[in-house]
């Protein structure tokens, strides 16, 4: 083996024991555990530091980038299936599910950290190993929706129909609670989570249209929200859907701007 191929083979060791390593970063509620929950502004500069530490491995590999990418496919799939079971079962990650919900924002920055790297590289077939890494995080994206929006049923319902109520009494808490991070969670969450489904549609199906990628994402926030109100269990709020088509535009436009950057980088090669 070659001097070159000895140093691919231990940049890829680097980053699959860097990536393993960081979809398992949690977030726990018992004192004087070293991923113990200190506060809002320690869990922000930990996700940093993770997203760099990531991104900076990925770019690393870009001689490997098939061999990371099919890591990355098969190992972030299994990660969703560990998290989904440990959830319901163990919670290892935390007695309250606001610890547990941490740890999985922390694996879907860690997943962002590496399509970020790969979307950079030149010279590699981006398309196809994009869609293979979405197909793989799209098992993540159905765990995180089952946990996060379709709750189990009970008699614990609220309604707001008037747009923006929801959202400037989320205002008025922080002011009054600026160091209360699960409300923050909760109002940046209704947009970040929707982000990714532009991607995953098209990861699934290439030839859909754009009206059909906007009727979709204009569906899914009243399927949620039509859910919770059906079984009575969560906040019914106008401002979550307002908020969810939200996220959906921003990942809709940032993946025509990919869509186009990435045709005419073709072009020129």
């Amino acid at each position: 083996m070659s001097v070159k191929a000895k140093a691919d083979n231990i940049k890829m060791i680097l980053f699959a024991a860097v990536f393993s390593v960081a979809c398992f970063i949690t977030s726990k509620d018992i004192k004087g555990n070293i991923f113990y929950y200190n506060s809002l502004n320690y869990q922000l500069v930990k996700s940093a530091i993770i997203f760099i530490l990531i991104f900076l491995v990925t770019i690393l590999n870009r001689k490997n980038s098939e061999k990371m990418n099919n890591y990355v496919s098969v190992y972030i799939a299994a990660v969703g299936i560990i998290y989904f079971a440990d959830n319901y079962t163990l919670q290892l990650s935390g007695s309250l599910s606001f610890f547990r919900l941490w740890w999985l924002s922390l694996i879907h920055i860690v997943f962002l950290a590496y399509y970020l790297g790969l979307l950079i590289m030149k010279n590699i077939d981006f398309n196809k190993l994009s869609v293979k890494a979405l197909k793989g995080y799209s098992v993540l994206y159905a765990v995180s929706f089952i946990v996060v929006f379709l709750r189990p049923i009970s008699n614990n319902l609220t309604t707001n129909i008037v747009p923006g109520q929801g959202t400037l009494a989320y205002i008025n808490y922080l002011i009054k609670y600026p160091n209360d991070s699960e409300i923050l969670f909760l109002v940046v969450g209704n947009i970040i989570f929707f982000v990714p489904i532009s991607f995953l549609l098209q990861a699934y199906f290439p030839k859909i249209k754009i009206y059909q990628q906007l009727i979709t994402g204009f569906t899914i926030p009243f399927i949620v929200e039509g859910y919770q109100y059906i079984f009575r269990c969560g906040d019914v709020d106008i401002d979550d859907i307002i908020l969810n088509f939200s996220g959906f535009l921003i990942g809709f436009l940032f993946l025509m701007l990919q869509n186009k950057t990435k045709n005419k980088q073709q072009d020129a090669q």
